[in-house]
Formats: C-alpha cells, sequence, structure tokens
C-alpha cells in the first residue's frame, strides 16, 4: 500500500463508495425522530420566562468507509427561538475543527453555552470545506483531499427548552454517507447533512454523554469527588483551547492505569466516558490517565506496519487526535518499536477472562487496529507506550449471527484490502444494543447494516471486535 500525505486529485477517488445508501439513514432519521420526544429537561414546551441557561452542543458522526478521516470546522451555531429572536451559540471567533470520523458512536462536545432561556425552534450551522484522507482501492492509496462545499450553511427543524437556570443538551448528528456525493464527472460535493438531536435527562430518553476524548486536567478537588478539563482542540493546525467540563466521580467510576482521583494532577491528559447531568457536571464512567511524559501523543489508526508480518520494529499512524497538536494532524505519524516499548490492551470494555489467547505485541499489531501511542522523545523516535484502543466502523451483518456475535463486512475498501474484510463481532453483557430490543435476534444475515464500537483484538490470526456498543441502522 502506498502512502501519500499531499492532496489527491479527484481521479484518484474511487468514484462510487460515497454513492448514497439513502434507504439506511431515511431509516435512522425517522428512528432519531421517534426517540427525541419526552418531558425531560431540554425538550419542547411553552417558552419559560426570562433569565439565562446551559445548552451542551454535543457532536457526533456516521461514516463512510472509504474516508478514514474527516476534518470539518463548524463556523457558527445560531438557535432561533418560538419568538423569532436568534441567538449565537458558538460565535465565529470561537469556531472548532473536529474529526469527525473518530466520533462515530462516541460524542465529543463542540461548546457549553450560556443562552437566553427560550423554546428555540430551529438551528443553523455554518461550516468550512472539509479536509478528508480517502483510501483509493484502486491504486492502493491513502491521500488527502479538500471537498467542496456545495451549501455552507444548513437550517435544522428543533424542538429545544432551555429554562432559566437549568441545563439542556443538543446532539448536533453528521451523517458523512449522504454528505458526500459526486457529480455527474465523478467529482466530490460536500452537502452537510445533520440531525439535531434534542438530549433528555429522563428514563429511556437520548442520554449526552462523551466516548473516548482526550481532554487534560486543569483542577481537581477530592473533597467535592471532582475534577475540572479543557478538550483541546485546533483550527488550522493552531491550537486552541476547547470547552471546560467539569466532572464528578462516584463509586459506579471506573479508573484505568490509576486507582482514584487522588492519582490525577493538573496537567495529566486522559481519556473520559462521562454523561452529562442535570446540573451541568458530567458523571464519569470511565477514567483512564494516559502517561504523564510530555512525549507526543497520538490517536489513531494504524495504516501500515514494518515488517509486513512478523514481529513489528515499527508503524504509521493516521492521526485522528493528538496532543499537542502536531504539523502533520490529519497525515500520518510513525514510531518505532524496541524492547523498552510497553504494550497494553485498554480493558474498559474488553472482558479478557473472554479471549485466553489474546496477545497484544510486535507480533499481533496490525493494520486497521486504533492506538493511542506515545513518543518517548530520546531522539529514537521509538514509542513509550502503545494501548490498543477502540475504532469505530459501520458496515453490513454478514452470513452468521448468533446469540453472542455475528459476523461483519466493514464499508469501504481498506480493510479488506488488509484482510479484515470480514471479521467478528462479539458482544458482551456489558455491550450497549441500541434499537436492537430483541438483541441480536434483530440482526438479517447478510442484510442487516449496523454501526460498531469497540477493541479489534486478534485470537489465532483471526479479527474479533469485542462491542462496547452496536446501533441498528437498518433491519
Amino acid at each position: 500500500m502506498q502512502l501519500h500525505s499531499g492532496r489527491c486529485a479527484v481521479r484518484d477517488v474511487a468514484p462510487t463508495y460515497f454513492r448514497l445508501c439513502s434507504s439506511v439513514f431515511i431509516l435512522l432519521w425517522c428512528i432519531s425522530l421517534s426517540t427525541c420526544g419526552g418531558n425531560g429537561a431540554g425538550n419542547g414546551g411553552n417558552p419559560p420566562p426570562g433569565g439565562n441557561g446551559t445548552v451542551v452542543l454535543f457532536a457526533e458522526d456516521q461514516p463512510s468507509g472509504n474516508a478514514l478521516t474527516f476534518r470539518l470546522t463548524v463556523d457558527s451555531i445560531v438557535l432561533t427561538s418560538s419568538a423569532g429572536a436568534t441567538v449565537t451559540a458558538l460565535a465565529s471567533t470561537e469556531k472548532r475543527e473536529l474529526e469527525w470520523r473518530s466520533r462515530t458512536l462516541a460524542p465529543t462536545v463542540i461548546k457549553v453555552a450560556t443562552i437566553p432561556a427560550a423554546t428555540y425552534t430551529s438551528v443553523a450551522l455554518t461550516v468550512e470545506a472539509p479536509s478528508t484522507m480517502l483510501f483509493d482501492s484502486a491504486s492502493g492509496t491513502i491521500s488527502e483531499t479538500s471537498i467542496p462545499v456545495q451549501t455552507s450553511t444548513v437550517s435544522l427543524p428543533l424542538n429545544l427548552t432551555v429554562n432559566p437556570g437549568d441545563v439542556a443538551g443538543l446532539r448536533l448528528d453528521l451523517n458523512l454517507r449522504d454528505s458526500v456525493q459526486t457529480d455527474s464527472t465523478g467529482a466530490l460535493l460536500f452537502n452537510p447533512h445533520f440531525q439535531a438531536i434534542t438530549v433528555s435527562f429522563s428514563t429511556g430518553g437520548i442520554p449526552g454523554y462523551v466516548d473516548g476524548v482526550p481532554a487534560v486536567v486543569t483542577n481537581v478537588n477530592l473533597s467535592n469527588n471532582q475534577f475540572t478539563v479543557t478538550l483541546p482542540g485546533f483550527v488550522s493546525l493552531q491550537p486552541i483551547q476547547g470547552p471546560s467540563l467539569t466532572v464528578q466521580s462516584d463509586s459506579s467510576t471506573r479508573f484505568e492505569t490509576i486507582s482514584s482521583l487522588a492519582d490525577l494532577t493538573p496537567g495529566n491528559t486522559l481519556e473520559l466516558d462521562a454523561q452529562l447531568q442535570s446540573s451541568g457536571n458530567f458523571l464519569a464512567q470511565v477514567i483512564k490517565r494516559d502517561t504523564v511524559l510530555p512525549g507526543q501523543k497520538i490517536w489513531g489508526m494504524v495504516i501500515a506496519r514494518s515488517p509486513a508480518s512478523g514481529s513489528a520494529t515499527s508503524f504509521t499512524m493516521l492521526v485522528q487526535d493528538a496532543d499537542p497538536v502536531p504539523t502533520a494532524i490529519g497525515f500520518m505519524f510513525s514510531f518505532n518499536i524496541d524492547a523498552s516499548t510497553h504494550f497494553r490492551v485498554s480493558t474498559e470494555d474488553l472482558p479478557l477472562a473472554s479471549f485466553p489467547n489474546l496477545n497484544f505485541d510486535p507480533q499481533t499489531l496490525r493494520v486497521g487496529q486504533f492506538l493511542y501511542a506515545v513518543d518517548r522523545q530520546d531522539g529514537t523516535g521509538a514509542a513509550d507506550s502503545i494501548t490498543l484502543d477502540e475504532i469505530s466502523m459501520v458496515g453490513q451483518v454478514g452470513p452468521s449471527v448468533g446469540t453472542s456475535n455475528f459476523d461483519f463486512v466493514p464499508d469501504g475498501n481498506f480493510f479488506a484490502a488488509n484482510g479484515l474484510g470480514q471479521f467478528s463481532v462479539t458482544v458482551t453483557s456489558a455491550t450497549e444494543l441500541e434499537s436492537m430490543p430483541s438483541g441480536l435476534s434483530n440482526l438479517n444475515a447478510n442484510q442487516s447494516i449496523v454501526s460498531v464500537r469497540g477493541v479489534l483484538v486478534f485470537q489465532s490470526g483471526s479479527g474479533v471486535l469485542v462491542a462496547k456498543r452496536v446501533r441498528l441502522l437498518q433491519p
């Protein structure tokens, strides 16, 4: 497989992979709309009296297989109330660039905004031309391209009530499959397709959460079991400080690599799973502190290893998140492996007892896995630590569906070109099944379309994705 970090011409892109699967996403739209109602905070009602409230703006994506990264800048977000007043929730001076591909089934926060209490009936998003790293199956190359925007501003219907002193949540869900299209010449065009999904704090409502989000600790308050973090960001490769979140822990919070909040200090980088509460704080489900070394930290997918088989001595990642932001974000970053490199598996959602043959080491590091790697900064270019982390994909259910596993064929050509055209997805008691009231029996072999998020491991050379979350898109 050849790697290119420069821009690619339109002819380098397989012209058919972006064709619409409209029935899938019409169904997804209907499912989302049917579950957005209810009486929890943030849902419809009469316009409240004056004062201010808070709205937390989340971002999530529905990806397309050959788009291995997708960087899109949100320039502004403007809400319109039932009275016709417009309120800017995200100003153009605060614009946020996000890597949306890694946010599949794993939302992050764009902004925590203080806005006038009101019932809001529409939201308008303005975006810039996206940049994506595409895999071209014909040439076996990965190249960057910018996609022209057909419509830079999209207006969405909304039913969001923000009460004085209260907190509401709004998830902006990008449908990448429908957003990127081809014209009559095969050239790519971007016409943004978003859904605005209201967060509810009622039982059974749509939760507002962040999942696997890199964050930097700014303060620790042990007496209240709280800490604050900022979510790092960037625009045009320039680092910016993203939103600040207050995070609460309780007896159910799970810790990885540390034992308690007492192990956190300001400046630590961590990965956070947490759910928004009606208080405005986030309740931590999982806190994983990453290495305290000052080296470059990279989250991304392995796109090459050397040698191709046997014990790897180096590997290349396609960057999806980084701290600090490197000059090659959205491109590639390479690490060497030596005898001092530490290998570990993120055990958050992986029941290791179910995988007695699991190994993650230089032998079993594979193209297609999602890693978190840290540069040792000793001049050797070696990774100090490599953690096998969660990856998200969309694809079709394969020929076999069991009681706790099913075959999965990922979208696009990249995985097939690297020996992962089909693998097994395993669900456990901890797996969250969305739009699947009867569990895996809702899946139809060789027909259903699902999105999955989990850890991709290898048993005896075969790929197995241990699922944290499975969402049914099309039965």
